[in-house]
């Protein structure tokens, strides 16, 4: 699934090649029967110069004062100047078309309000947000109670906006922390350490292309970011690399220096 760095590389995309949107369309009929009457809202509603944003893993583009097409690319989502199988909406440009291609159709589009945005996605804790506060972010984990492992407050969207799971191992095995180690036990000196690392990590994903794994391929360049953990059998330091299915249900990867 693209996490938040493929993300804001898709909506880097769309800022730079979609200016103006003449119309929205629908491209195959799996959307055409789910999204139609959204689509219809939206392209009643463009505005006269296309702006897109985006907070953690969703995308979004404004339509007027009050509302916005909210993207989310889903497990495989992407964008693509390319006609091609798997094509389920487009933009209309002056200068032709971009698509969204999604192969496992788990992408969604909808309508959504400035004001519902700002209850539900918090810009100052998106790593990738150019406001993003530290502060805010160590504050915000200082009130986080119960028994839960750290592997589910990474991929709480509340939490960590952006983070999935490649993210997730990267940022444990740099923090050397276990993926099943319960939150209660880190001292809280070390929650600006847990931030400090996610935002380094996150953003040198972002600078240096994304993840390409087998559901994300940058539309702008060929990335030259190194997975350090994920997906691997050895560290760079020849340390075995362990996989688990960890708490949070979903696919860890560490080493023996995680604790």
């Amino acid at each position: 699934m693209p996490e938040g760095p493929e993300v804001k590389i898709s909506t880097d995309f769309l800022k730079k090649n979609v200016r103006k949107i003449n119309s929205i369309n629908i491209e195959s009929l799996p959307y055409k029967k789910k999204f139609s009457r959204t689509i219809n809202i939206a392209n009643k509603h463009l505005t006269e110069k296309a702006s897109f944003f985006c907070i953690g893993k969703n995308i979004f583009l404004k339509l007027n004062k009050k509302n916005n097409l909210h993207i989310h690319l889903g497990m495989t989502g992407s964008f693509t100047f390319k006609k091609q199988k798997h094509n389920h909406l487009s933009f209309s440009t002056p200068n032709g078309k971009i698509f969204f291609n999604d192969i496992r159709r788990f992408g969604f589009v909808k309508i959504i309000s400035n004001e519902t945005i700002h209850l539900k996605f918090n810009k100052i804790i998106d790593i990738l947000n150019e406001n993003y506060d530290i502060r805010t972010h160590v504050n915000l984990l200082n009130n986080i109670s119960g028994n839960l492992e750290i592997c589910k407050i990474l991929l709480n969207q509340k939490y960590f906006p952006g983070v999935g799971n490649y993210l997730k191992s990267e940022i444990l095995f740099a923090l050397k922390i276990h993926p099943n180690r319960k939150w209660k036990t880190i001292k809280k000196h070390r929650y600006k350490d847990i931030c400090f690392f996610t935002k380094k990590i996150t953003t040198e994903a972002y600078k240096k292309g994304g993840a390409e794994l087998r559901d994300f391929k940058n539309p702008n360049s060929k990335s030259n970011f190194i997975l350090k953990i994920y997906g691997k059998n050895k560290t760079l330091n020849d340390l075995e690399v362990m996989k688990i299915k960890s708490k949070d249900n979903r696919t860890s990867f560490y080493c023996s220096l995680q604790r």
